[in-house]
Protein backbone atom coordinates (compact mmCIF):
# COMPACT_ATOMS: atom_id res chain seq x y z
CA UNK A 1 0.00 0.00 0.00
CA UNK A 2 1.30 3.42 -0.87
CA UNK A 3 2.01 5.69 2.06
CA UNK A 4 1.54 9.45 1.91
CA UNK A 5 2.89 11.54 4.73
CA UNK A 6 1.63 15.08 5.19
CA UNK A 7 4.45 16.55 7.20
CA UNK A 8 3.70 19.51 9.46
CA UNK A 9 -0.01 19.43 8.68
CA UNK A 10 -2.15 22.27 10.03
CA UNK A 11 -5.91 21.75 9.59
CA UNK A 12 -8.09 24.88 9.38
CA UNK A 13 -11.84 25.10 8.91
CA UNK A 14 -12.61 27.42 6.00
CA UNK A 15 -15.30 29.13 8.08
CA UNK A 16 -12.55 30.41 10.40
CA UNK A 17 -11.00 32.47 7.58
CA UNK A 18 -13.23 35.48 8.12
CA UNK A 19 -11.19 37.90 6.00
CA UNK A 20 -11.15 35.69 2.91
CA UNK A 21 -12.60 37.16 -0.30
CA UNK A 22 -15.63 34.92 -0.75
CA UNK A 23 -16.36 36.38 -4.21
CA UNK A 24 -12.91 35.75 -5.66
CA UNK A 25 -13.61 32.33 -7.18
CA UNK A 26 -16.80 33.53 -8.88
CA UNK A 27 -15.18 35.51 -11.72
CA UNK A 28 -11.92 33.67 -12.16
CA UNK A 29 -10.30 31.83 -15.04
CA UNK A 30 -7.18 29.68 -14.96
CA UNK A 31 -4.72 29.93 -17.85
CA UNK A 32 -2.66 26.76 -18.13
CA UNK A 33 0.94 27.38 -19.21
CA UNK A 34 3.35 24.50 -19.92
CA UNK A 35 6.69 24.74 -18.12
CA UNK A 36 8.52 24.79 -21.45
CA UNK A 37 7.10 28.23 -22.30
CA UNK A 38 6.48 29.68 -18.82
CA UNK A 39 9.37 32.14 -19.17
CA UNK A 40 8.52 33.39 -22.66
CA UNK A 41 5.94 35.98 -21.60
CA UNK A 42 4.88 37.89 -18.49
CA UNK A 43 1.84 39.41 -16.78
CA UNK A 44 1.83 42.44 -19.08
CA UNK A 45 1.87 40.29 -22.22
CA UNK A 46 -1.06 38.28 -20.90
CA UNK A 47 -3.07 41.38 -19.94
CA UNK A 48 -2.49 42.89 -23.40
CA UNK A 49 -3.54 39.67 -25.16
CA UNK A 50 -6.76 39.52 -23.13
CA UNK A 51 -7.58 43.12 -24.01
CA UNK A 52 -6.93 42.63 -27.73
CA UNK A 53 -8.63 39.26 -28.16
CA UNK A 54 -11.57 39.62 -25.76
CA UNK A 55 -11.86 43.40 -25.41
CA UNK A 56 -11.62 42.86 -21.66
CA UNK A 57 -9.58 45.23 -19.55
CA UNK A 58 -7.78 43.37 -16.79
CA UNK A 59 -5.30 44.96 -14.39
CA UNK A 60 -1.87 43.40 -14.04
CA UNK A 61 -2.59 43.21 -10.30
CA UNK A 62 -5.45 40.82 -11.11
CA UNK A 63 -3.09 38.29 -12.68
CA UNK A 64 -1.26 35.91 -10.35
CA UNK A 65 1.27 33.23 -11.22
CA UNK A 66 0.33 29.98 -9.51
CA UNK A 67 1.90 26.57 -10.10
CA UNK A 68 1.63 25.73 -13.81
CA UNK A 69 -0.39 28.72 -14.91
CA UNK A 70 -2.01 32.07 -14.16
CA UNK A 71 -4.95 32.83 -11.90
CA UNK A 72 -7.02 35.54 -13.67
CA UNK A 73 -9.54 37.70 -11.78
CA UNK A 74 -11.91 39.26 -14.32
CA UNK A 75 -14.50 41.82 -13.25
CA UNK A 76 -17.75 40.37 -14.57
CA UNK A 77 -19.39 37.02 -15.01
CA UNK A 78 -19.96 37.82 -18.70
CA UNK A 79 -16.24 38.37 -19.25
CA UNK A 80 -15.51 35.03 -17.61
CA UNK A 81 -18.17 33.32 -19.75
CA UNK A 82 -16.73 34.79 -22.97
CA UNK A 83 -13.22 33.65 -22.15
CA UNK A 84 -14.28 30.13 -21.21
CA UNK A 85 -16.51 29.84 -24.29
CA UNK A 86 -13.52 30.36 -26.55
CA UNK A 87 -11.29 28.26 -24.31
CA UNK A 88 -7.90 29.61 -25.31
CA UNK A 89 -5.83 32.73 -25.79
CA UNK A 90 -2.77 33.38 -27.96
CA UNK A 91 0.18 35.02 -26.22
CA UNK A 92 3.37 35.64 -28.22
CA UNK A 93 2.26 33.00 -30.74
CA UNK A 94 1.67 30.42 -28.02
CA UNK A 95 -1.75 28.83 -27.53
CA UNK A 96 -2.71 29.04 -23.85
CA UNK A 97 -5.68 27.01 -22.60
CA UNK A 98 -8.37 28.67 -20.47
CA UNK A 99 -10.50 26.71 -18.03
CA UNK A 100 -12.66 27.33 -14.96
CA UNK A 101 -10.85 27.68 -11.67
CA UNK A 102 -11.28 24.64 -9.44
CA UNK A 103 -11.03 25.48 -5.70
CA UNK A 104 -9.49 22.03 -5.14
CA UNK A 105 -6.75 22.66 -7.73
CA UNK A 106 -3.42 21.20 -6.62
CA UNK A 107 -4.80 19.57 -3.48
CA UNK A 108 -5.08 16.02 -2.22
CA UNK A 109 -8.53 15.18 -0.85
CA UNK A 110 -8.44 12.96 2.24
CA UNK A 111 -11.29 11.94 4.54
CA UNK A 112 -11.18 13.48 7.98
CA UNK A 113 -11.57 10.07 9.56
CA UNK A 114 -8.54 8.81 7.64
CA UNK A 115 -6.48 11.70 8.98
CA UNK A 116 -7.64 11.05 12.55
CA UNK A 117 -7.15 7.28 12.52
CA UNK A 118 -3.86 7.10 10.60
CA UNK A 119 -1.11 5.43 12.54
CA UNK A 120 1.47 6.25 13.70
CA UNK A 121 0.88 9.84 14.75
CA UNK A 122 4.60 10.61 14.39
CA UNK A 123 5.02 11.96 17.91
CA UNK A 124 8.69 11.01 17.61
CA UNK A 125 9.18 13.83 15.08
CA UNK A 126 9.04 16.46 17.82
CA UNK A 127 12.54 17.71 18.61
CA UNK A 128 13.35 20.03 21.49
CA UNK A 129 15.16 23.23 20.65
CA UNK A 130 18.27 23.92 22.76
CA UNK A 131 17.79 26.75 25.23
CA UNK A 132 20.76 28.52 23.67
CA UNK A 133 18.98 28.77 20.32
CA UNK A 134 18.28 32.51 19.82
CA UNK A 135 14.86 34.07 19.60
CA UNK A 136 15.28 36.70 16.90
CA UNK A 137 13.80 38.60 14.00
CA UNK A 138 12.92 36.36 11.03
CA UNK A 139 11.86 36.93 7.43
CA UNK A 140 9.80 34.04 6.06
CA UNK A 141 8.88 33.53 2.40
CA UNK A 142 5.83 31.30 1.83
CA UNK A 143 4.81 29.68 -1.45
CA UNK A 144 2.05 27.23 -2.31
CA UNK A 145 -0.99 28.90 -0.75
CA UNK A 146 -3.90 28.60 -3.23
CA UNK A 147 -4.94 32.06 -4.56
CA UNK A 148 -8.57 31.79 -3.44
CA UNK A 149 -7.48 31.07 0.16
CA UNK A 150 -4.97 33.90 0.49
CA UNK A 151 -5.77 36.05 3.53
CA UNK A 152 -3.97 37.30 6.62
CA UNK A 153 -5.91 35.11 9.03
CA UNK A 154 -4.67 31.99 7.23
CA UNK A 155 -1.04 33.03 7.73
CA UNK A 156 -1.60 33.77 11.41
CA UNK A 157 -3.21 30.36 11.91
CA UNK A 158 -0.37 28.57 10.11
CA UNK A 159 2.21 30.10 12.44
CA UNK A 160 0.20 30.18 15.65
CA UNK A 161 2.53 29.28 18.56
CA UNK A 162 5.40 28.89 16.10
CA UNK A 163 6.48 32.53 15.96
CA UNK A 164 5.16 36.02 16.62
CA UNK A 165 4.10 37.70 13.38
CA UNK A 166 4.82 41.42 13.03
CA UNK A 167 3.66 42.04 9.47
CA UNK A 168 2.30 40.14 6.47
CA UNK A 169 3.04 41.16 2.88
CA UNK A 170 1.16 39.41 0.07
CA UNK A 171 2.83 39.47 -3.36
CA UNK A 172 -0.08 39.08 -5.75
CA UNK A 173 2.00 38.65 -8.92
CA UNK A 174 3.57 35.42 -7.68
CA UNK A 175 1.02 34.33 -5.05
CA UNK A 176 3.71 34.48 -2.37
CA UNK A 177 3.86 35.80 1.15
CA UNK A 178 6.69 37.55 2.95
CA UNK A 179 6.21 37.82 6.67
CA UNK A 180 8.22 39.57 9.35
CA UNK A 181 8.27 37.67 12.63
CA UNK A 182 10.14 36.89 15.82
CA UNK A 183 11.02 33.35 16.76
CA UNK A 184 13.59 30.62 16.38
CA UNK A 185 14.77 29.84 12.88
CA UNK A 186 14.96 26.11 13.74
CA UNK A 187 11.24 26.08 14.56
CA UNK A 188 10.28 26.92 10.96
CA UNK A 189 10.30 23.87 8.66
CA UNK A 190 11.10 24.01 4.97
CA UNK A 191 7.98 22.05 4.05
CA UNK A 192 4.52 22.14 5.62
CA UNK A 193 1.00 21.15 4.64
CA UNK A 194 -2.21 23.14 4.77
CA UNK A 195 -5.41 21.19 5.32
CA UNK A 196 -8.73 22.96 4.68
CA UNK A 197 -11.97 21.53 6.00
CA UNK A 198 -15.36 22.55 4.56
CA UNK A 199 -13.78 23.74 1.30
CA UNK A 200 -16.87 22.74 -0.67
CA UNK A 201 -19.29 22.32 2.20
CA UNK A 202 -18.04 18.78 2.94
CA UNK A 203 -17.14 18.75 6.62
CA UNK A 204 -15.69 15.24 6.55
CA UNK A 205 -13.19 15.89 3.74
CA UNK A 206 -9.84 17.64 4.12
CA UNK A 207 -8.15 19.21 1.07
CA UNK A 208 -4.41 19.31 1.60
CA UNK A 209 -1.82 21.50 -0.16
CA UNK A 210 1.95 21.42 0.24
CA UNK A 211 3.59 24.69 1.27
CA UNK A 212 7.23 25.75 1.14
CA UNK A 213 8.91 28.07 3.65
CA UNK A 214 12.21 29.89 3.27
CA UNK A 215 13.38 31.43 6.52
CA UNK A 216 16.09 34.06 6.94
CA UNK A 217 17.59 35.68 10.01
CA UNK A 218 18.82 39.28 9.92
CA UNK A 219 22.37 37.94 9.84
CA UNK A 220 21.60 35.88 6.74
CA UNK A 221 20.27 39.04 5.08
CA UNK A 222 23.28 41.10 6.11
CA UNK A 223 21.48 42.91 8.91
CA UNK A 224 21.99 42.89 12.65
CA UNK A 225 19.22 42.09 15.11
CA UNK A 226 19.15 44.58 18.02
CA UNK A 227 20.42 42.88 21.23
CA UNK A 228 17.07 43.50 22.94
CA UNK A 229 15.33 41.38 20.31
CA UNK A 230 17.52 38.34 20.94
CA UNK A 231 16.23 36.01 23.67
CA UNK A 232 17.03 32.42 24.56
CA UNK A 233 14.63 31.77 27.42
CA UNK A 234 11.64 30.56 25.38
CA UNK A 235 11.18 26.79 25.15
CA UNK A 236 9.88 25.42 21.89
CA UNK A 237 9.79 22.63 19.38
CA UNK A 238 11.10 22.34 15.85
CA UNK A 239 7.99 20.79 14.37
CA UNK A 240 4.64 22.46 13.64
CA UNK A 241 2.99 19.16 14.52
CA UNK A 242 4.06 19.44 18.15
CA UNK A 243 3.07 23.09 18.39
CA UNK A 244 -0.38 22.10 17.13
CA UNK A 245 -0.42 19.30 19.69
CA UNK A 246 0.43 21.70 22.51
CA UNK A 247 -2.17 24.18 21.29
CA UNK A 248 -4.92 21.58 21.48
CA UNK A 249 -4.28 20.53 25.07
CA UNK A 250 -6.39 22.45 27.57
CA UNK A 251 -5.48 23.48 31.09
CA UNK A 252 -6.76 20.16 32.48
CA UNK A 253 -4.56 18.15 30.16
CA UNK A 254 -7.41 17.11 27.89
CA UNK A 255 -6.78 16.90 24.17
CA UNK A 256 -9.17 19.22 22.31
CA UNK A 257 -8.17 18.34 18.74
CA UNK A 258 -11.22 16.36 17.80
CA UNK A 259 -13.67 18.61 19.60
CA UNK A 260 -12.42 21.53 17.52
CA UNK A 261 -12.95 19.48 14.40
CA UNK A 262 -16.39 18.42 15.67
CA UNK A 263 -15.92 14.72 15.13
CA UNK A 264 -17.46 11.82 16.98
CA UNK A 265 -16.67 11.50 20.67
CA UNK A 266 -15.09 8.09 20.20
CA UNK A 267 -12.15 9.77 18.46
CA UNK A 268 -11.87 12.69 20.88
CA UNK A 269 -8.48 11.59 22.20
CA UNK A 270 -6.81 11.62 18.82
CA UNK A 271 -4.73 14.41 17.29
CA UNK A 272 -4.91 16.03 13.84
CA UNK A 273 -1.42 17.46 13.66
CA UNK A 274 0.78 15.20 11.53
CA UNK A 275 -0.16 11.92 9.99
CA UNK A 276 0.96 9.06 7.78
CA UNK A 277 -1.87 8.44 5.29
CA UNK A 278 -2.14 4.96 3.89
CA UNK A 279 -4.08 4.11 0.81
Amino acid sequence: MAQHRFQNLRIIDKTELRDIDATMSGNTVFATVPDTISDTFNHYDLAEAIQQQFQINIEVEDISRYNEGYFLRVHTQQARTNMLHRGFIIVRNYLIGLRPWNPEHGSTAVSLQTVLTSCPLNIHLATYIPLSDPYEHLTIHITGVPPHLCCNSLIHKLFHKICIIHSVNFISATTEYEISARGRVTMIPQTAHLGIRNLSGQSEVINIWQLSYQTFTDEMLGRQTPPGDRRSDLCGYSDIDTEQRLELVDSNGNNEATSRLQVASDTSTMDTSDNSIEE
